[in-house]
């Protein structure tokens, strides 16, 4: 496998299973009343501590030398690094996690975290027309802060697309219903760009409730559909 391969598998772990890092973030364990050392000397109390790290999992084979595949999280981000193949491993014993400390010495100080929406902002004109209700239409706004990583110093401007999940909702409309998704479009990718091929998206929801409109409108509004679809 190659590092971005291992990368995507670490990706997923630590995604559906977050709760991996409760166990990988242990120096020291205890199974069976055995004590169990972790191999990953970045932790704390270990010989390349480093703060933060609470992952992931080394290793050694004839053909990928000494790996470790590790993550973090740093100025808010959460990073995971892989090392393959560690140069100066015959005579640096933690050859694997100087690397490692020098890849995330890079990666913080060249690229930070920035919220482009901030968690019940609208961004531009996002708005979703609703049918049958006392409203036409409702404003989205984003479920949580819609974070991006960029390279410090970029002139780029976030490119984002408001895409409404139907043409329109049928009221009522609850607040907090998703109702769309941001898209980021990142025109300064760095190398392969990101782990899948789907641009980073995040779910809007509806800013408040929309109640349906008084019978006799709603009536109304659903002949002229009606006539103007077999028209």
């Amino acid at each position: 496998m190659s590092a971005y391969d291992v990368a995507i598998v670490a990706r997923n772990l630590i995604r559906d299973y977050p709760q991996v890092l409760e166990i990988t973030k242990k120096s020291t364990s205890t199974f069976a009343g055995l004590e169990i050392h972790s191999t990953n000397y970045m932790l704390e109390g270990m010989p390349a501590y480093r703060g933060g790290i609470d992952g992931l999992k080394t290793g050694t084979t004839d053909k990928a030398g000494a790996s470790f595949v590790g993550t973090t999280v740093e100025k808010g981000m959460r990073i995971i690094t892989v090392v393959l193949n560690a140069d100066q491993q015959d005579t640096n014993p933690y050859a694997r996690f100087t690397a490692t400390s020098a890849l995330l010495d890079y990666i913080s100080a060249n690229f930070a975290l920035k919220t482009v929406v901030q968690k019940g902002e609208a961004y531009n004109d996002s708005k979703v027309t609703v049918l049958d209700g006392k409203e036409d239409n409702v404003t989205a706004v984003a479920k949580s802060d819609i974070s991006i990583v960029q390279r410090i110093g970029s002139g780029t401007t976030p490119a984002l697309q408001f895409t409404p999940k139907s043409t329109s909702e049928m009221a009522p409309l609850e607040e907090g219903k998703v109702v769309g998704t941001m898209t980021y479009d990142d025109q300064d990718l760095v190398g392969q760009g990101y782990l899948t091929s789907d641009k980073p998206s995040f779910e809007m929801v509806s800013e408040k409730k929309v109640e349906k409109a008084f019978f006799l409108k709603v009536w109304w509004n659903q002949f002229i559909r009606f006539i103007n679809e077999k028209l």
